[in-house]
């Protein structure tokens, strides 16, 4: 159960993350898509119904269960047909209605605060969980962007790395411990080990990346102030009305993005699955259809110029379309950084199976 809890959980988000937020509406744009925004809130009444079904029966438990209380009370009669001491003695052991635990768990924690092997294992699973946080809650986001992969594809990868990368880590080791039974000192040394080998391998994690496309168009918005050009273009809110006649005079794709004077909403348009254009503005698109619920931009008068350093101005859009979102090539090094996970998952459930081990020790 402890496996499968994350795995379903982002079985679900991937599910809900490919559904557009409002269901009533329908979107113009793939998943994925920049502006895409899934439908983030599904989970929480599934998951808030699953817990309150769930806490129902936590909460009609009884205080002891039958068979436990079957055996206290058969010990009872025991101790009380033998009588004397016995009953007494037996009678020492029972627990008062009103018994709290608080002094216990004080005497429990000076005597734990008191063991080094314990607060050494306990500084480092603290270390080793406060690392481990960051890159979980963030790894789906570094292969969205890393990958070009939607949302929702991210999640799907993260649940299949997770479950088999902890189902092979716990039963590996957890066989280990109980077929081959080492003495404690060899489980701390394998500790170590696990904790280096994560470390390395999350090193490697890093250097395993696609080769990064130019957004045309980006540079030029980070170093212009769009408020302070004579005519802003927004291709998300309304038709298009690009100046031809301005754009023939400004020759080469900067020159024609500039004179577009399109505004910094991030809206990408991908021309010929090669060249990512910052938005539709940007590539000098004309107009806009919606194509199989997908947005494709026609007679993209910028874009045109990638054709040819000088393409004649009859000719220029006549065959050029872009359609929304980034271009996506394809990249091999994704299995790569997917095995490394994948490793890198099996040495994290390893290290907790074993630092279990030590702790309850």
């Amino acid at each position: 159960m402890r496996i499968m809890g994350p795995v379903v959980g982002m079985t679900l988000a991937s599910w809900a993350l490919r559904q557009w937020v409002d269901p009533a509406a329908t979107p113009t744009i793939l998943p994925t898509h920049p502006q895409w925004v899934g439908a983030w809130w599904i989970g929480y009444p599934v998951l808030a119904s699953l817990l309150v079904l769930t806490s129902t029966f936590l909460v009609l438990m009884p205080r002891t269960l039958p068979a436990a209380r079957e055996r206290n009370l058969e010990r009872l009669r025991a101790a009380s047909r033998l009588g004397g001491a016995a009953f007494t003695s037996y009678c020492a052991t029972l627990r008062p209605l009103s018994h709290t635990a608080a002094p216990g768990i004080l005497q429990e924690l000076r005597r734990l605060s008191k063991n080094r092997l314990f607060l050494t294992m306990l500084g480092n699973q603290t270390v080793f969980w406060a690392v481990l946080a960051g890159y979980y809650t963030f790894s789906g986001k570094y292969k969205e962007h890393q990958f070009k992969m939607a949302a929702a594809d991210a999640s799907e990868y993260s649940a299949m790395v997770g479950l088999v990368a902890s189902t092979v880590g716990w039963l590996a080791t957890g066989s280990m411990l109980t077929f081959l039974k080492p003495r404690i000192k060899v489980i701390i040394l394998f500790t170590m080990g696990v904790s280096l080998a994560i470390v390395a391998v999350s090193l490697a994690e890093m250097t395993v990346m696609c080769e990064r496309d130019d957004i045309l168009g980006l540079s030029q918005m980070l170093h212009t102030d769009v408020t302070s050009q004579h005519t802003i273009h927004n291709d998300i809110t309304r038709d298009f009305d690009v100046n031809i006649d301005n754009v023939t005079r400004h020759p080469g794709v900067l020159g024609c993005m500039s004179a577009c004077g399109c505004s910094e909403i991030y809206s990408p348009v991908c021309v010929d699955t090669r060249y990512t254009f910052y938005s539709a503005c940007h590539a000098g698109c004309t107009y806009r259809n919606i194509v199989n619920g997908s947005q494709v931009y026609g007679k993209c008068w910028c874009a045109d110029f990638m054709r040819s350093s000088e393409p004649e101005v009859s000719e220029r859009g006549a065959r050029r379309e872009a359609r929304s979102g980034v271009c996506s090539r394809g990249c091999d090094t994704l299995w790569v950084y997917l095995a490394l996970s994948t490793f890198n998952g099996v040495l994290v459930a390893s290290n907790r199976v074993v630092a279990n081990v030590i702790l309850f020790r």
